[in-house]
């Protein structure tokens, strides 16, 4: 194992981290899905296909179904770049540099921000109807405050459906019922819940 010191670097005044990384994997897959452009342009090019076949990070469950991604490449973006940087820091031949394993792990952390965001959405969401499954269908909103913004509202007949389900299922049912949640227009919205 190499055991020279990290590269000191002064956050401000970080080298442009996938120009470098774009260089030491060039003709890679590495190089075409993650260091390509920008996170923007990897959303624009990205397909279904490039879900990872076992991910690291799946909370809508795209892998168990597949047809949710057609709508939400951020999230499939998000769930592939993580996959590959987890390959990339376990590759062992040839070894990577300190300076190529800090930046990996300096451009995974670039995403976190925003799988937290998806993360506490899900879980804010999922906790809501645990909690209101106790209350009589229909008396409290179904959609967490950050999900309400197509202004529809949910038929009695739809809430009392869901809430009949088990606590697991309740979430997929109401994607079901409100697609836009989590969709790449609904992240892109400058509001976003706030």
């Amino acid at each position: 194992m190499n055991s020279t010191e990290p590269p000191n670097f002064i956050h401000p005044f970080l080298p442009n981290i996938t120009d470098y990384l774009k260089s030491v994997f060039t003709g890679s897959k590495y190089e075409k899905n993650l260091f390509m452009g920008n996170f923007v342009d990897r959303v624009d090019l990205f397909s279904p296909s490039q879900f990872p076949k076992d991910p690291l990070w799946d909370p809508l469950e795209a892998k168990k179904f597949p047809t949710r991604l057609e709508s939400r490449n951020i999230y499939g973006v998000l769930s592939a770049t993580i996959n590959m940087v987890d390959e990339l820091k376990k590759k062992e031949n040839p070894p990577l540099s300190q300076k190529t394993k800090y930046l990996l792990v300096l451009f995974e952390d670039m995403h976190i921000p925003l799988i937290n965001h998806i993360e506490m959405l899900i879980n804010k969401q999922k906790m809501h109807l645990n909690l209101i499954s106790y209350q009589q269908p229909g008396t409290e909103e179904m959609l967490i405050p950050e999900f309400q913004i197509d202004n529809s509202i949910l038929s009695t007949v739809d809430v009392k459906r869901t809430m009949k389900l088990k606590s697991y299922q309740r979430f997929n049912k109401l994607l079901e019922l409100k697609p836009f949640i989590l969709t790449d227009d609904f992240l892109k919205n400058p509001i976003c819940g706030y």
